[in-house]
């Protein structure tokens, strides 16, 4: 008796597992790594719960991703729920956030052409000379990441515009200095980057996403969406869910 009951139950388990992998998703996941897989699925859950069934009542998922879409490729901006700053602090605490994106470890501003901007590193000093005739003040900001190799690497951002502020003697230097360094801008050499570059042989929607993403950086969330109705993205697709969440969400 005992055979037979171990027996239903093994046939029961594997009756009960994927007859279909896809192997995109396997790979993708292997190189995002479990804790930031983890990380999206919470994010993912949240925002279906929280966000697609309260605003899109008595409507299956697959319809109420799409009609999101066409709702922000007019321009129209995520309207907020409860739980997402509590949901964007814990992205922001994770893995994953710098996988997806790169903050300015330290930012400078040039006042003129001949000043030179030291950035102080951990081992040595690096001097970066500002050689150029363009408009000054100037705002410098360094972020820092980490190759395949896993050695640092420093990527220099040059902006005339005093990061958003117009006018640079109506602003303290520290308030110029605290608002560029939450700026961000996208990890090329991420973990997320990487696995979204393997996806372009899944079709036409992934290879003009990723050619778009390769140009811009920062899509803007209209254009993302008009993109992924425009090529009648499919709606249920593992990835696409998550293209729009890490994408117009996050």
């Amino acid at each position: 008796m005992k055979s037979i009951i171990c027996s239903l139950v093994i046939v029961l388990f594997y009756s009960c597992q994927p007859t279909n992998i896809d192997s995109d998703i396997v790979e993708f996941e292997k190189e995002l790594g479990e804790k930031n897989v983890a990380t999206i699925n919470l994010l993912l859950e949240d925002f279906e719960q929280n966000y697609l069934k309260v605003h899109y009542k008595n409507q299956s998922l697959d319809s109420a991703y799409y009609n999101f879409l066409v709702y922000i490729k007019k321009g129209n901006s995520l309207k907020e729920y409860p739980n997402h700053k509590k949901m964007y602090t814990v992205f922001s605490n994770s893995d994953l956030f710098s996988e997806i994106y790169l903050k300015p470890d330290s930012v400078w501003i040039a006042r003129d052409k001949h000043s030179d901007i030291a950035n102080l590193t951990k081992d040595d000093k690096v001097v970066m000379k500002l050689n150029c005739d363009k408009e000054y003040p100037k705002l410098i900001k360094r972020y820092k990441s980490f190759n395949q190799s896993g050695k640092v690497e420093y990527d220099f951002e040059t902006e005339n515009n005093c990061s958003g502020f117009n006018d640079y003697e109506k602003f303290s230097d520290e308030e110029i200095i605290m608002k560029a360094l939450k700026q961000l801008q996208p990890n090329n050499l991420g973990k997320y980057t990487k696995a979204l570059y393997n996806l372009q042989d899944r079709g036409t929607v992934f290879k003009k996403f990723q050619k778009i993403k390769e140009s811009a950086g920062f899509i803007d969330h209209s254009n993302i969406a008009f993109g992924l109705v425009y090529y009648k993205a499919d709606m249920s697709d593992y990835f696409i869910r998550r293209i729009i969440l890490l994408e117009m969400i996050y």
